[in-house]
């Protein structure tokens, strides 16, 4: 096995089963799991629903053996039979007996219940070994008709830290209205029609408290292909500032564009972009890709990405290389200006040349050097 691999284990067949592995029989599921430096972790036993009751990991260090044990109880009856109620951390080490380390308690929302939905996690209860809770995590979600969310979207996150300062100021949270919790919850979602997020406000991420972040969508009608942009997200940043990312039909990045809109601390940073490409081949996997420092500008008007790379040299023979698997794909157009920005300069001669996959732009005037700066403009 190479040394960077990873080992999975399933069940194959109905001849897997043994007395850790009762009815119903388990054929896909997961068996064992075993990280590139060997650490295992392995399912010891299913309960008789077939789902999984405990799951081990060990690590050995200087001949001692330390094992942990995660055991999984679920509801029993009742609209919620079959969801995780338990589940318990537990340690030995050697031969020694189990110690009880934490436990994890699970509470879910039931018909006609505010602020939530049959099946969806209420609360998650951390407890010590002698069943003290020692955090509350609460959620709330959307309901349905509820503007702004989806049946079952999650419209409140509220830490542990934040679930003690709202019971401290509300006595009990899981009655106290959303604007009670709005305050104190860690996170705020809403939703468009597509079940998109539209806004997330979250705590702390503002100059003086809760900032906000905002997204905009927009898809293309442009064919599916994995160098052929398909969705436009922009995300606006509680400072004002934005990133712009687009994805192909896949749900690859394509490209990355970081907008500094306001930076009072630096103002001279204002107005610019860092923006990053990726190009794949026909599978859908990553070839190429174009940092900030090789990029300053781009265009989506096509499927394809246009970008304007700089180019800024002395020489009398200048080059620029970009490895492109498929030259017929390639479309340029070279725009020369001077430092004083005057149009392109009389007597300039542009040439290309391939080596292999890379296509190089030469640009030359007389044989002489000369101060001027090319901007190159590729279509991908």
């Amino acid at each position: 096995m190479r040394d960077n691999a990873v080992a999975i284990k399933e069940c194959s067949d109905d001849s897997a089963r043994n007395t850790n592995f009762p009815l119903p029989p388990q054929r896909g599921q997961l068996k064992s799991f075993t990280d590139p430096n060997g650490n295992a972790i392995n399912v010891t036993s299913h309960n008789t629903n077939g789902q999984i009751a405990e799951v081990e990991r060990s690590a050995t260090t200087n001949g001692v053996t330390t094992t942990e044990s995660f055991l999984y109880t679920y509801i029993g009856g009742g609209n919620n039979t079959g969801l995780v109620q338990n589940l318990t951390l537990r340690r030995k080490v050697g031969t020694g007996n189990w110690s009880t380390i934490r436990q994890a308690v699970f509470t879910y929302y039931d018909v006609n219940q505010a602020n939530g939905n049959q099946g969806d996690l209420e609360t998650e209860q951390i407890e010590d070994a002698s069943n003290n809770v020692v955090d509350t995590s609460y959620f709330r979600y959307y309901q349905p008709g509820e503007a702004n969310g989806f049946t079952d979207g999650l419209k409140y996150y509220v830490s542990p830290e934040s679930y003690a300062r709202l019971a401290a100021a509300v006595g009990n949270p899981l009655t106290a209205t959303d604007s009670q919790v709005a305050p104190y919850a860690d996170d705020y979602y809403r939703y468009d029609s597509q079940q998109r997020v539209t806004l997330e406000t979250t705590q702390g991420a503002g100059a003086t408290g809760p900032g906000t972040y905002t997204y905009t969508y927009t898809n293309s009608t442009n064919g599916s292909g994995f160098n052929s942009w398909q969705t436009k997200t922009v995300e606006t940043l509680p400072d004002g500032n934005q990133n712009t990312v687009y994805t192909n039909y896949a749900g690859e990045v394509m490209l990355t564009d970081f907008s500094d809109i306001t930076d009072p601390a630096n103002t001279a940073l204002q107005g610019k972009h860092w923006i990053t490409l990726d190009r794949y081949n026909s599978q859908g996997r990553l070839i190429e890709e174009a940092e900030p420092s090789a990029v300053t500008g781009y265009s989506d008007t096509t499927g394809r990405m246009r970008l304007l790379l700089p180019y800024d040299d002395l020489q009398p023979f200048n080059e620029f290389g970009l490895a492109i698997a498929n030259r017929d794909e390639l479309e340029w157009d070279i725009d020369i200006i001077d430092r004083e920005g005057r149009p392109r300069l009389a007597g300039l001669e542009t040439a290309v040349f391939w080596e292999g996959d890379f296509p190089h732009f030469e640009v030359s005037k007389d044989g002489k050097d000369h101060l001027f700066d090319m901007n190159l403009n590729i279509i991908f």
